[in-house]
Protein backbone atom coordinates (compact mmCIF):
# COMPACT_ATOMS: atom_id res chain seq x y z
CA UNK A 1 0.00 0.00 0.00
CA UNK A 2 1.28 3.73 -0.84
CA UNK A 3 2.13 5.64 2.00
CA UNK A 4 1.53 9.40 2.58
CA UNK A 5 4.09 11.42 4.01
CA UNK A 6 3.07 13.50 7.21
CA UNK A 7 3.86 16.59 7.61
CA UNK A 8 6.10 18.37 10.05
CA UNK A 9 4.51 20.58 12.86
CA UNK A 10 6.47 24.20 10.91
CA UNK A 11 5.03 22.86 7.35
CA UNK A 12 1.72 22.46 8.94
CA UNK A 13 2.03 26.25 10.53
CA UNK A 14 3.52 27.46 6.63
CA UNK A 15 0.04 26.12 5.13
CA UNK A 16 -2.44 27.03 7.60
CA UNK A 17 -0.82 30.59 7.70
CA UNK A 18 -0.64 30.88 3.35
CA UNK A 19 -4.70 30.07 4.14
CA UNK A 20 -5.74 31.93 6.71
CA UNK A 21 -6.30 29.03 9.14
CA UNK A 22 -9.91 28.52 7.85
CA UNK A 23 -11.74 25.17 8.92
CA UNK A 24 -11.80 23.42 5.50
CA UNK A 25 -7.82 24.02 5.58
CA UNK A 26 -7.16 22.37 9.05
CA UNK A 27 -9.15 19.56 7.24
CA UNK A 28 -7.09 19.23 4.31
CA UNK A 29 -3.71 18.96 6.71
CA UNK A 30 -5.13 16.11 9.00
CA UNK A 31 -5.85 14.58 5.64
CA UNK A 32 -1.96 15.00 4.13
CA UNK A 33 -0.98 14.23 8.03
CA UNK A 34 -2.86 10.16 7.84
CA UNK A 35 -0.17 7.61 7.58
CA UNK A 36 -2.51 5.14 5.78
CA UNK A 37 -3.37 6.05 1.95
CA UNK A 38 -7.00 4.54 3.01
CA UNK A 39 -7.53 6.49 5.48
CA UNK A 40 -6.60 9.60 3.07
CA UNK A 41 -8.77 8.20 0.68
CA UNK A 42 -11.91 8.69 3.25
CA UNK A 43 -11.11 11.67 4.50
CA UNK A 44 -11.19 12.82 0.41
CA UNK A 45 -14.13 11.90 -0.05
CA UNK A 46 -15.89 13.09 3.41
CA UNK A 47 -14.32 16.52 2.70
CA UNK A 48 -15.68 18.42 -0.69
CA UNK A 49 -12.40 20.36 -1.23
CA UNK A 50 -11.50 22.26 -4.21
CA UNK A 51 -8.18 22.90 -5.92
CA UNK A 52 -7.92 26.37 -4.88
CA UNK A 53 -7.83 24.84 -1.58
CA UNK A 54 -4.96 22.96 -2.44
CA UNK A 55 -1.91 25.33 -2.86
CA UNK A 56 1.31 24.39 -3.91
CA UNK A 57 3.22 24.74 -1.24
CA UNK A 58 1.06 21.31 -0.48
CA UNK A 59 2.71 19.77 -3.26
CA UNK A 60 6.32 21.37 -2.52
CA UNK A 61 5.91 19.99 1.45
CA UNK A 62 5.30 16.62 0.47
CA UNK A 63 8.20 16.06 -2.30
CA UNK A 64 10.76 18.20 0.74
CA UNK A 65 9.23 15.43 3.15
CA UNK A 66 9.67 12.72 0.14
CA UNK A 67 12.98 14.21 -0.81
CA UNK A 68 14.67 13.93 2.89
CA UNK A 69 13.76 10.64 3.51
CA UNK A 70 15.50 9.55 0.50
CA UNK A 71 18.74 11.22 1.46
CA UNK A 72 18.87 9.26 4.22
CA UNK A 73 19.23 6.05 2.16
CA UNK A 74 22.24 4.28 2.48
CA UNK A 75 22.69 2.80 -0.92
CA UNK A 76 21.95 6.21 -2.46
CA UNK A 77 24.59 7.95 -0.24
CA UNK A 78 26.83 5.15 -0.91
CA UNK A 79 26.67 5.68 -5.10
CA UNK A 80 27.03 9.78 -4.61
CA UNK A 81 30.37 9.08 -2.42
CA UNK A 82 31.59 6.84 -4.71
CA UNK A 83 30.71 8.34 -8.09
CA UNK A 84 29.16 4.79 -9.19
CA UNK A 85 25.67 3.37 -9.80
CA UNK A 86 24.94 0.17 -10.04
CA UNK A 87 21.84 -1.97 -11.71
CA UNK A 88 21.89 -5.27 -12.23
CA UNK A 89 25.26 -6.82 -14.06
CA UNK A 90 25.93 -3.16 -14.62
CA UNK A 91 27.80 -0.11 -13.03
CA UNK A 92 27.75 3.69 -14.27
CA UNK A 93 30.72 5.62 -13.12
CA UNK A 94 31.14 9.07 -13.59
CA UNK A 95 33.02 12.30 -13.11
CA UNK A 96 31.36 15.13 -11.46
CA UNK A 97 32.05 19.04 -10.96
CA UNK A 98 30.31 21.46 -9.41
CA UNK A 99 30.73 24.89 -10.94
CA UNK A 100 29.67 28.47 -9.64
CA UNK A 101 27.52 29.72 -7.24
CA UNK A 102 23.68 27.62 -6.96
CA UNK A 103 21.17 29.93 -8.42
CA UNK A 104 17.88 30.25 -6.26
CA UNK A 105 16.12 28.12 -8.70
CA UNK A 106 18.83 24.65 -8.43
CA UNK A 107 21.88 24.16 -10.81
CA UNK A 108 21.48 22.66 -14.33
CA UNK A 109 22.90 19.65 -15.14
CA UNK A 110 25.06 19.01 -18.14
CA UNK A 111 25.20 15.26 -18.64
CA UNK A 112 28.47 15.08 -21.42
CA UNK A 113 28.84 11.60 -23.16
CA UNK A 114 32.54 10.21 -24.29
CA UNK A 115 33.02 8.89 -27.88
CA UNK A 116 34.93 5.76 -28.57
CA UNK A 117 32.80 2.35 -28.39
CA UNK A 118 33.38 -0.74 -30.05
CA UNK A 119 37.00 -0.68 -29.08
CA UNK A 120 39.52 -2.02 -25.94
CA UNK A 121 38.35 -0.99 -22.65
CA UNK A 122 41.52 1.01 -21.84
CA UNK A 123 40.60 3.28 -25.33
CA UNK A 124 36.95 3.72 -23.96
CA UNK A 125 38.65 4.83 -20.37
CA UNK A 126 40.72 7.21 -22.37
CA UNK A 127 37.71 9.03 -24.14
CA UNK A 128 35.82 8.53 -20.37
CA UNK A 129 39.10 11.31 -19.07
CA UNK A 130 38.86 13.64 -21.86
CA UNK A 131 35.15 13.76 -21.54
CA UNK A 132 35.60 15.01 -18.09
CA UNK A 133 37.50 18.23 -19.58
CA UNK A 134 35.79 18.36 -23.51
CA UNK A 135 32.66 20.56 -22.27
CA UNK A 136 33.64 21.55 -18.68
CA UNK A 137 35.69 24.92 -19.31
CA UNK A 138 32.25 25.87 -21.20
CA UNK A 139 29.86 25.56 -18.06
CA UNK A 140 30.59 28.82 -16.50
CA UNK A 141 26.97 27.97 -13.49
CA UNK A 142 26.49 24.80 -13.05
CA UNK A 143 26.68 20.34 -12.42
CA UNK A 144 29.11 18.77 -15.29
CA UNK A 145 28.83 15.07 -15.58
CA UNK A 146 30.79 12.66 -17.55
CA UNK A 147 29.26 9.35 -17.37
CA UNK A 148 31.35 6.16 -18.34
CA UNK A 149 29.93 3.71 -20.90
CA UNK A 150 28.38 0.67 -19.13
CA UNK A 151 29.82 -1.86 -21.73
CA UNK A 152 33.12 -1.62 -24.92
CA UNK A 153 30.32 -1.91 -27.64
CA UNK A 154 29.25 0.76 -30.34
CA UNK A 155 26.26 1.42 -28.39
CA UNK A 156 28.21 2.07 -24.69
CA UNK A 157 25.84 4.78 -23.59
CA UNK A 158 22.42 3.14 -24.60
CA UNK A 159 22.08 -0.46 -23.86
CA UNK A 160 19.27 -1.51 -22.08
CA UNK A 161 20.81 -1.12 -18.92
CA UNK A 162 21.89 2.65 -19.41
CA UNK A 163 18.09 4.39 -19.56
CA UNK A 164 17.53 3.30 -15.58
CA UNK A 165 20.97 4.06 -14.56
CA UNK A 166 20.74 7.89 -16.47
CA UNK A 167 17.43 8.23 -13.98
CA UNK A 168 18.60 7.24 -11.18
CA UNK A 169 22.00 9.79 -11.60
CA UNK A 170 19.23 12.44 -12.31
CA UNK A 171 17.46 11.16 -9.54
CA UNK A 172 20.61 11.76 -7.16
CA UNK A 173 21.35 15.05 -8.35
CA UNK A 174 18.16 16.40 -7.50
CA UNK A 175 18.05 15.43 -4.29
CA UNK A 176 22.21 15.85 -3.47
CA UNK A 177 23.16 18.28 -5.71
CA UNK A 178 20.33 20.46 -6.02
CA UNK A 179 19.85 20.34 -9.84
CA UNK A 180 16.82 22.00 -11.21
CA UNK A 181 15.06 19.10 -13.06
CA UNK A 182 13.57 21.80 -15.88
CA UNK A 183 17.52 22.37 -16.86
CA UNK A 184 18.89 18.69 -17.07
CA UNK A 185 20.81 18.75 -21.06
CA UNK A 186 22.65 15.72 -22.56
CA UNK A 187 25.31 15.95 -24.86
CA UNK A 188 27.99 13.65 -26.51
CA UNK A 189 30.51 13.15 -29.33
CA UNK A 190 30.96 10.31 -31.72
CA UNK A 191 29.79 7.60 -30.16
CA UNK A 192 27.94 10.03 -27.05
CA UNK A 193 26.70 11.52 -30.30
CA UNK A 194 25.05 7.86 -30.98
CA UNK A 195 23.88 7.64 -27.22
CA UNK A 196 22.27 10.93 -27.54
CA UNK A 197 20.06 10.09 -30.02
CA UNK A 198 18.81 7.19 -28.54
CA UNK A 199 18.65 8.77 -24.93
CA UNK A 200 17.07 12.30 -26.04
CA UNK A 201 14.48 10.29 -28.46
CA UNK A 202 13.49 7.61 -25.54
CA UNK A 203 13.69 9.62 -22.88
CA UNK A 204 12.54 13.45 -23.76
CA UNK A 205 10.37 14.15 -20.79
CA UNK A 206 13.85 14.07 -18.85
CA UNK A 207 15.39 16.85 -20.65
CA UNK A 208 15.33 20.42 -21.75
CA UNK A 209 17.48 19.80 -24.85
CA UNK A 210 20.31 18.28 -25.97
CA UNK A 211 23.41 18.20 -28.19
CA UNK A 212 24.36 15.77 -30.80
CA UNK A 213 27.77 16.31 -32.24
CA UNK A 214 29.43 14.05 -34.58
CA UNK A 215 27.30 10.95 -33.68
CA UNK A 216 24.80 8.68 -36.25
CA UNK A 217 21.42 8.36 -35.44
CA UNK A 218 20.11 4.55 -36.46
CA UNK A 219 17.10 5.39 -37.68
CA UNK A 220 15.83 6.29 -33.97
CA UNK A 221 12.41 7.98 -34.15
CA UNK A 222 11.85 11.92 -33.73
CA UNK A 223 8.07 11.60 -32.50
CA UNK A 224 8.78 11.66 -29.23
CA UNK A 225 11.05 15.54 -29.07
CA UNK A 226 8.15 17.78 -30.21
CA UNK A 227 9.12 19.75 -26.40
CA UNK A 228 12.41 19.22 -26.62
CA UNK A 229 15.15 21.50 -27.82
CA UNK A 230 17.55 19.68 -30.42
CA UNK A 231 20.42 20.30 -31.74
CA UNK A 232 22.33 18.46 -34.42
CA UNK A 233 26.17 19.15 -34.82
CA UNK A 234 28.34 17.57 -37.97
CA UNK A 235 31.32 18.29 -40.01
CA UNK A 236 30.29 18.83 -43.49
CA UNK A 237 32.87 16.52 -44.84
CA UNK A 238 32.12 13.56 -42.23
CA UNK A 239 31.17 10.84 -44.61
CA UNK A 240 31.99 7.60 -42.58
CA UNK A 241 28.74 5.55 -42.19
CA UNK A 242 26.88 8.76 -44.26
CA UNK A 243 26.95 10.69 -40.96
CA UNK A 244 26.53 14.46 -42.62
CA UNK A 245 23.81 12.94 -45.49
CA UNK A 246 22.00 11.40 -42.12
CA UNK A 247 22.08 14.52 -40.11
CA UNK A 248 20.92 16.78 -42.92
CA UNK A 249 17.93 14.03 -43.31
CA UNK A 250 17.25 14.58 -39.61
CA UNK A 251 16.99 18.14 -39.98
CA UNK A 252 14.93 18.04 -42.56
CA UNK A 253 12.69 15.35 -40.74
CA UNK A 254 12.50 17.52 -37.94
CA UNK A 255 11.82 20.68 -40.42
CA UNK A 256 8.65 18.38 -41.80
CA UNK A 257 7.79 18.15 -38.17
CA UNK A 258 7.63 21.45 -36.93
CA UNK A 259 5.46 22.47 -40.05
CA UNK A 260 2.90 19.78 -38.81
CA UNK A 261 2.95 20.95 -35.20
CA UNK A 262 3.79 25.00 -35.33
CA UNK A 263 5.28 25.58 -31.81
CA UNK A 264 6.88 22.09 -31.21
CA UNK A 265 10.06 20.19 -32.06
CA UNK A 266 12.43 22.71 -31.86
CA UNK A 267 16.03 22.36 -33.38
CA UNK A 268 19.25 23.29 -35.27
CA UNK A 269 21.70 21.62 -37.67
CA UNK A 270 25.07 23.37 -37.61
CA UNK A 271 26.71 21.58 -40.35
CA UNK A 272 30.23 23.05 -39.88
CA UNK A 273 31.89 23.72 -43.42
CA UNK A 274 35.62 22.22 -44.41
CA UNK A 275 35.18 19.91 -41.28
CA UNK A 276 35.35 16.23 -40.75
CA UNK A 277 34.69 14.22 -37.86
CA UNK A 278 36.48 16.77 -35.68
CA UNK A 279 35.24 20.51 -35.45
CA UNK A 280 34.69 23.41 -32.86
CA UNK A 281 32.01 22.59 -30.69
CA UNK A 282 33.69 23.55 -27.10
CA UNK A 283 35.26 26.81 -27.39
CA UNK A 284 34.77 29.09 -23.73
CA UNK A 285 34.93 32.21 -25.55
CA UNK A 286 32.26 32.90 -28.33
CA UNK A 287 34.35 31.72 -31.77
CA UNK A 288 31.79 31.78 -34.77
CA UNK A 289 32.15 28.85 -36.95
CA UNK A 290 31.52 28.71 -40.39
CA UNK A 291 28.46 26.49 -41.09
CA UNK A 292 26.34 25.71 -43.94
CA UNK A 293 22.55 27.42 -44.10
CA UNK A 294 21.03 25.84 -47.02
CA UNK A 295 21.36 22.15 -45.39
CA UNK A 296 18.72 20.97 -48.06
CA UNK A 297 20.15 21.96 -51.08
CA UNK A 298 23.82 20.77 -49.23
CA UNK A 299 21.99 17.88 -49.15
CA UNK A 300 20.97 16.73 -52.61
CA UNK A 301 23.91 18.07 -54.31
CA UNK A 302 26.98 18.53 -51.94
CA UNK A 303 27.50 22.08 -53.20
CA UNK A 304 28.86 24.60 -50.37
CA UNK A 305 25.84 26.51 -50.41
CA UNK A 306 25.50 29.73 -48.31
CA UNK A 307 27.06 30.02 -45.47
CA UNK A 308 27.14 31.63 -42.24
CA UNK A 309 29.39 32.50 -38.86
CA UNK A 310 27.51 31.32 -35.54
CA UNK A 311 28.46 30.40 -32.06
CA UNK A 312 27.78 26.64 -32.31
CA UNK A 313 29.31 25.74 -28.38
CA UNK A 314 26.71 23.11 -26.89
CA UNK A 315 26.26 24.14 -23.64
CA UNK A 316 25.85 28.06 -24.25
CA UNK A 317 23.49 26.33 -27.27
CA UNK A 318 21.74 24.37 -25.02
CA UNK A 319 21.46 26.21 -21.38
CA UNK A 320 19.13 28.85 -22.31
CA UNK A 321 16.27 26.14 -22.51
CA UNK A 322 13.96 25.12 -19.91
CA UNK A 323 11.90 21.93 -19.69
CA UNK A 324 7.69 22.33 -19.82
CA UNK A 325 7.11 20.11 -17.62
CA UNK A 326 3.58 20.13 -18.66
CA UNK A 327 3.48 21.05 -22.54
CA UNK A 328 0.01 21.59 -23.57
CA UNK A 329 0.69 19.06 -26.61
CA UNK A 330 1.93 15.65 -26.07
CA UNK A 331 3.32 12.89 -28.57
CA UNK A 332 4.24 9.81 -27.39
CA UNK A 333 5.70 6.83 -29.88
CA UNK A 334 4.85 3.64 -28.06
CA UNK A 335 7.12 1.51 -30.10
CA UNK A 336 10.04 3.86 -28.99
CA UNK A 337 10.13 3.38 -25.18
CA UNK A 338 13.29 2.88 -23.58
CA UNK A 339 13.97 -0.84 -22.73
CA UNK A 340 13.92 0.06 -19.19
CA UNK A 341 13.47 2.96 -16.27
CA UNK A 342 13.53 3.38 -13.04
CA UNK A 343 11.33 4.67 -10.47
CA UNK A 344 12.82 5.40 -6.64
CA UNK A 345 15.37 2.85 -7.42
CA UNK A 346 12.90 0.12 -8.36
CA UNK A 347 13.32 -1.12 -11.77
CA UNK A 348 10.16 -1.36 -13.47
CA UNK A 349 8.68 -4.63 -15.30
CA UNK A 350 9.67 -3.66 -19.02
CA UNK A 351 8.77 -0.07 -20.20
CA UNK A 352 8.59 3.19 -18.51
CA UNK A 353 4.52 3.73 -18.44
CA UNK A 354 4.73 7.65 -17.84
CA UNK A 355 5.54 10.56 -20.20
CA UNK A 356 4.81 14.02 -19.33
CA UNK A 357 1.12 13.74 -17.97
CA UNK A 358 0.34 10.67 -19.90
CA UNK A 359 0.48 7.36 -18.05
CA UNK A 360 -0.28 3.91 -20.22
CA UNK A 361 -1.86 2.62 -16.92
CA UNK A 362 -0.74 -0.78 -16.95
CA UNK A 363 -0.83 -1.44 -20.40
CA UNK A 364 1.73 -2.94 -22.64
CA UNK A 365 2.90 -0.80 -25.42
CA UNK A 366 4.17 -3.33 -27.39
CA UNK A 367 0.34 -4.90 -27.38
CA UNK A 368 -1.73 -1.55 -27.95
CA UNK A 369 -3.62 -0.86 -31.49
CA UNK A 370 -2.48 3.13 -30.84
CA UNK A 371 1.31 3.39 -31.74
CA UNK A 372 1.51 6.98 -31.17
CA UNK A 373 -0.72 8.68 -28.80
CA UNK A 374 -0.99 12.61 -29.51
CA UNK A 375 -2.79 14.46 -26.61
CA UNK A 376 -3.50 18.43 -25.89
CA UNK A 377 -5.58 20.01 -23.54
CA UNK A 378 -7.24 23.43 -24.20
CA UNK A 379 -7.00 25.63 -21.52
CA UNK A 380 -10.01 28.02 -22.62
CA UNK A 381 -12.22 24.94 -23.70
CA UNK A 382 -10.95 22.68 -20.23
CA UNK A 383 -10.80 20.40 -22.60
CA UNK A 384 -8.20 17.30 -22.72
CA UNK A 385 -8.15 16.37 -26.94
CA UNK A 386 -6.91 13.13 -28.10
CA UNK A 387 -7.45 12.36 -32.44
CA UNK A 388 -6.57 8.45 -31.05
CA UNK A 389 -6.70 6.69 -27.67
CA UNK A 390 -5.15 3.21 -26.92
CA UNK A 391 -7.63 1.37 -24.84
CA UNK A 392 -6.24 2.48 -21.46
CA UNK A 393 -5.26 5.36 -20.78
CA UNK A 394 -4.38 8.05 -17.60
CA UNK A 395 -4.03 11.67 -17.73
CA UNK A 396 -2.62 13.34 -14.86
CA UNK A 397 -3.31 17.05 -14.07
CA UNK A 398 -2.32 19.39 -11.87
CA UNK A 399 -3.52 22.92 -11.60
CA UNK A 400 -0.83 24.21 -14.24
CA UNK A 401 -2.54 22.59 -16.91
CA UNK A 402 -6.87 23.18 -16.38
CA UNK A 403 -9.29 24.61 -13.65
CA UNK A 404 -9.49 21.50 -11.68
CA UNK A 405 -12.39 22.73 -10.17
CA UNK A 406 -14.28 23.19 -12.97
CA UNK A 407 -15.79 19.86 -15.43
CA UNK A 408 -13.40 19.07 -17.70
CA UNK A 409 -14.44 17.97 -21.04
CA UNK A 410 -12.40 14.91 -22.43
CA UNK A 411 -12.84 14.74 -26.29
CA UNK A 412 -11.32 11.41 -27.97
CA UNK A 413 -11.93 11.60 -32.11
CA UNK A 414 -15.12 12.80 -33.41
CA UNK A 415 -17.46 10.51 -32.00
CA UNK A 416 -16.53 11.17 -28.06
CA UNK A 417 -16.88 14.22 -25.79
CA UNK A 418 -18.07 13.67 -21.85
CA UNK A 419 -17.79 16.27 -18.88
CA UNK A 420 -15.93 14.75 -16.07
CA UNK A 421 -15.50 16.62 -12.33
CA UNK A 422 -12.34 15.46 -10.56
CA UNK A 423 -11.15 15.87 -6.69
CA UNK A 424 -7.94 16.48 -4.67
CA UNK A 425 -6.76 12.43 -4.65
CA UNK A 426 -4.16 11.51 -2.23
CA UNK A 427 -2.63 8.33 -3.66
CA UNK A 428 -1.99 10.45 -7.31
CA UNK A 429 -0.27 12.88 -5.21
CA UNK A 430 1.70 10.32 -3.05
CA UNK A 431 1.99 8.20 -6.24
CA UNK A 432 3.64 10.41 -8.58
CA UNK A 433 6.00 12.09 -6.48
CA UNK A 434 7.65 8.76 -5.81
CA UNK A 435 7.13 7.48 -9.69
CA UNK A 436 9.64 10.27 -11.11
CA UNK A 437 12.14 11.47 -8.44
CA UNK A 438 11.03 14.96 -10.09
CA UNK A 439 9.41 17.45 -8.38
CA UNK A 440 8.07 18.78 -11.34
CA UNK A 441 5.87 15.91 -12.20
CA UNK A 442 3.49 16.01 -9.33
CA UNK A 443 -0.02 15.53 -10.08
CA UNK A 444 -2.88 15.96 -7.92
CA UNK A 445 -5.70 14.32 -9.45
CA UNK A 446 -6.09 11.95 -12.54
CA UNK A 447 -8.73 10.61 -15.49
CA UNK A 448 -8.69 7.20 -16.10
CA UNK A 449 -9.90 6.67 -20.49
CA UNK A 450 -11.27 3.18 -20.80
CA UNK A 451 -12.35 1.53 -24.09
CA UNK A 452 -14.21 -1.76 -24.05
CA UNK A 453 -15.54 -3.12 -27.44
CA UNK A 454 -15.66 0.26 -29.23
CA UNK A 455 -16.77 2.05 -25.96
CA UNK A 456 -15.11 4.75 -24.45
CA UNK A 457 -15.20 5.41 -20.59
CA UNK A 458 -14.38 7.84 -18.14
CA UNK A 459 -13.00 7.27 -14.47
CA UNK A 460 -11.74 9.30 -11.70
CA UNK A 461 -10.73 8.80 -7.88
Amino acid sequence: MARIVSLPMESQRIILNETNKNEQQEKIINMLNCKMLGMCMGLLAAVPLAFADLPDETSRQLWNQYAERLRQDPQRIKEMEESAIPYGDSVMKYGLFQIGDEPEDGYPLFIALHGGGGTAPEINDSQWEQMKMYYRDSVTCGIYVAPRGVTNTWNLHCVADSYPLYDRMIENLILFRHVNPNRVYVMGYSAGGDGVYQIASRMSDRFAGANMSAGHPNRISVLNMANLLFIIQLGQGDFAYDRARWAADYAMLLDAMANLHPGYYPHKLFLHVGRGHGFLDRLPQPVPQEVVVDYRGWRYDQELFPHAHVDTNAVRCLEKAVRNPVPEKVIWNLRNIAPSRIAHGKALEATFSQFYWLDLDGLSPEATDTPVIEASYDRKANAIILPKAPERLKILLNNKMLNLDNPITVKIGNDFAQEITVKPNAETIQATIESRGDPSFVFQTEIRIRRQNNTWSLETP
